[in-house]
């Protein structure tokens, strides 16, 4: 079994060189890394899903994200 290791949103945020509120409204619209609700405040992330999130929004070059946008739509 694999220890996850769980952050804040401020600790996630600093991870993703964006602000706080950034994430919020992340959570609200969409698209921003998967979280976790552990309570009725509190909201966590895993260090394992924002590298994956992170991951999956990496690109060789602009035409390589162009085509994967198009792609998904």
């Amino acid at each position: 079994m694999t220890d996850t290791e769980f952050l804040t949103p401020r600790q996630a945020a600093e991870l993703l060189h964006v602000s706080p509120r950034t994430l919020l409204r992340w959570r609200k619209e969409g698209g921003g890394p998967p979280y976790t609700r552990a309570g009725a405040t509190l909201i966590l992330y895993s260090r394992d899903a924002i590298m994956a999130w992170a991951g999956s929004r990496t690109y060789r070059h602009t035409a390589d994200e162009q085509s994967r946008q198009e792609g998904a739509a």
